[in-house]
């Protein structure tokens, strides 16, 4: 046993016989051996989460450590039957101290104490345990979107993220039939103490009490000394959730069973993250993380509050499991209502109501409750609201599985249609009159309109060139931008920025040719991102993404000249697309990347539409046809031409050498014929 191991070593090392360190081999050239000891450091625990979100592609790594939490609580709920999925993320803060919790209860299945201890086990994985369900891994019917649930099996993801958020994790726990609450807490400083001081590391006291009963003070199951401080002494949220437990137990004991694992001693890097701001992009990510089980396999395509309500109540996800119900809370230390984990019966997790006192804080302490059904600003349901048509394909990749895709076409809009879906206009006059400014609808994240400001930027001096990942400014600026900063951005995306002592100030109107030069560089940006995100098992993996697919590439690449007017370069920037990965597809511990080449293997994928090339294309052109509002005015004429026509026509009059609708362009001495009655036929000046 490895803790016999320790108190040998520590043994030999208090007598000084550790051969190896001190003392000579006894008896010259004589062959001899001695059992050593090599058990990890702490660190190997406790340091692992450091190294595992350290590259999460833009975001805040906090949302993906969350979200090994929530993996294992969704695996918890899946066999509700009699109750609902309910799962609830608490964000605690004391800012006056400087502490903080992160909790995620639910209320699942539950731990029987040797379940808990195996928990604890670094890499001791379900398939190790045994927990595995065969049928569970098995193909899903189209369009299932693989929704499993089985998203937490690989016995190291909890551990690591709990440690990258705090220094101390505490699971308390209870089975279904249970008469007992069983908690385990892991302190990182106690484990390197008993290491430093040659003690037993990798063991700690479990222990198990009534429900609802406090643990603080409880000695060891010996009658030994006191226990430490309780990690959630002190705050006002963990007197309710004991409460919680013994209201469990009072309605009835066949289904009290939940999870609750707590986060403490957070680091400060976490508990700056969860201020309003970070909080919320918080929210948004793990609204994208687990779009599909939140929303079903459809996504959150429902605009209207009354249709999602409609469609949620009556839908399920394809293998039958109820949508799990997922809120996410921000709440101070003194608060006494967070959100209650349902039981038997009742409709979902219960927020309880929070008045305003008139600081912005909710008089009991809730800074904001949302549920994650209720969020439509995460990029999947931005992608779902915005497209205007849909293609769906199915991919047989070798020895992986069916891979089902979507693409999702987003077309130019002017600005009469953006105003209609409440987006950024911006109006330029023209000898034609009002000259609408087609825009793109590319939903985009904070990450790319930063790259699309940059390109602008660097536009003036030709080709982009990308600094390399260690470079000066980090890995994706472009070397002529490198001087800008974060309150410049706006400004070249026509947006306000902040001037002097915070006040908004609107940007500056651009000209002619500086909307050209932006146009360019979104376009630009937009072709040059990857067109398909990817999901494992229904949840995001969001360090993954697939620039283009082989139909897609050969589409394009067969174009003749002709066949550009039809379809021409921008459209390739219009469209985004989503691909769900099944059960054969490995992903890394973290699942922020696969572990496989995806690019790679779908490069050999096998489309279950053998004509799905044709019927790709012809969707794009009739998107391209129907959908484009893009009349564009280009090449504007030289300053002396422009003068004269506004001495005679006006000075919101703009002169140009071409226009060009999405299907064909008209230059300065075309011939013209206009479908009229009569015909009327011209030539351009």
């Amino acid at each position: 046993m490895e803790n016999q191991g320790i108190a040998a070593n520590a043994a030999h090392q208090a007598a000084g016989k550790l051969g190896l360190a001190d003392g000579a081999p006894p008896g010259g050239g004589q062959v001899y051996k001695e059992r050593v000891c090599f058990n990890p450091h702490p660190k190997t625990l406790t340091m692992a989460g450091d190294y595992e979100y350290f590259a999460a592609q833009g975001h805040h790594p906090l949302a993906f450590a969350l979200a090994e939490l929530v993996d294992n609580a969704l695996r918890a709920t899946k066999g509700n039957t009699s109750r609902p999925r309910s799962i609830v993320v608490s964000l605690v803060l004391d800012e006056a101290s400087s502490r903080g919790l992160v909790a995620v209860r639910d209320n699942g299945v539950g731990m029987t104490p040797r379940e808990l201890n195996n928990w604890a086990v670094m890499n001791l994985s379900m398939e190790d345990r045994g927990l595995l369900d065969p049928a569970a891994q098995q193909q899903q019917p189209a369009g299932g979107r693989y929704l499993s649930g089985d998203i937490s099996y690989f016995g190291v993801g909890s551990k690591n993220a709990a440690f990258y958020l705090g220094r101390t994790v505490k699971v308390v726990t209870r089975p279904p039939g249970g008469q007992s609450v069983h908690e385990l807490c892991i302190r990182g400083a106690e484990l390197e103490r008993r290491f430093k001081a040659g003690e037993a590391v990798y063991e700690e006291d479990m222990l198990h009490r009534p429900p609802g009963a406090a643990a603080v003070g409880a000695g060891t199951a010996a009658g030994g000394p006191a226990a430490p401080a309780d990690v959630e002494a002190g705050f006002g949220p963990a007197e309710a959730w004991l409460a919680e437990e013994a209201a469990g137990q009072a309605a009835d004991e066949a289904s009290g069973s939940f999870t609750r694992v707590v986060v403490g001693d957070l680091k400060p890097e976490t508990l700056a993250a969860l201020v309003d701001d970070g909080a919320l992009s918080v929210l948004r990510d793990l609204a994208h993380l687990y779009h599909y089980y939140i929303h079903g396999p459809k996504g959150n395509a429902f605009v209207t509050p009354a249709a999602r309500a409609q469609q949620k109540g009556r839908h399920q996800l394809p293998g039958g499991e109820a949508l799990p119900d997922i809120v996410v809370e921000l709440l101070t230390d003194t608060c006494t209502a967070p959100c209650i984990v349902a039981g038997e019966g009742e409709a979902g997790v219960a927020p309880r109501a929070a008045a305003s006192d008139g600081s912005g804080l909710g008089s009991q302490g809730v800074r904001w409750r949302r549920r994650l059904a209720d969020v439509d600003d995460d990029m999947e349901s931005r992608y779902l609201r915005a497209a205007r048509s849909t293609l769906e394909f199915c991919l047989e990749v070798p020895a992986m599985g069916t891979v089902e895709g979507v693409l999702w076409y987003f077309p130019f809009e002017n600005d009469q249609a953006r105003q209609s879906m409440g987006l950024k206009t911006g109006l330029q006059r023209t000898m034609f009159g009002i000259y609408l400014r087609v825009l793109e609808t590319v939903p985009v994240d904070d990450e790319t309109r930063s790259r699309m400001a940059l390109s602008a930027a660097a536009g003036s001096n030709g080709p982009s060139q990308m600094v390399p990942p260690g470079g000066p400014g980090g890995a994706g600026r472009t070397a002529g931008a490198l001087a800008l900063n974060a309150t410049q951005l706006p400004a070249l995306l026509g947006g306000p920025t902040q001037g002097p002592g915070g006040v908004t100030q609107r940007a500056p109107r651009l000209g002619g040719a500086e909307l050209e030069m932006q146009d360019a560089a979104t376009s630009r940006v937009l072709q040059a991102s990857p067109i398909f995100e990817a999901f494992w098992q229904g949840r995001l993996i969001p360090g993954a993404c697939v620039p283009s697919l082989p139909f897609l590439d050969a589409t394009r690449a067969k174009r003749t000249a002709a066949a550009k007017d039809l379809l021409p370069d921008e459209v390739f920037g219009r469209i985004r697309g989503a691909l769900f990965c099944g059960p054969g597809w490995r992903v890394t511990r973290n699942k922020l990347m696969f572990r496989d080449n995806l690019s790679q293997l779908l490069a050999d994928a096998v489309p279950a539409d053998r004509h799905l090339e044709r019927r790709a294309r012809e969707w794009l052109v009739e998107c391209h046809r129907s959908l484009d509002r893009s009349v564009r005015f280009k090449g504007m004429v030289n300053a002396a031409t422009q003068a004269q026509a506004r001495r005679e026509l006006g000075e919101d009059v703009t002169l140009f050498e071409r226009i060009h609708d999405g299907l064909g362009a008209v230059a300065k001495g075309d011939i013209v014929r206009l479908a009229t009655k009569p015909q009327i036929v011209g030539k351009g000046e």
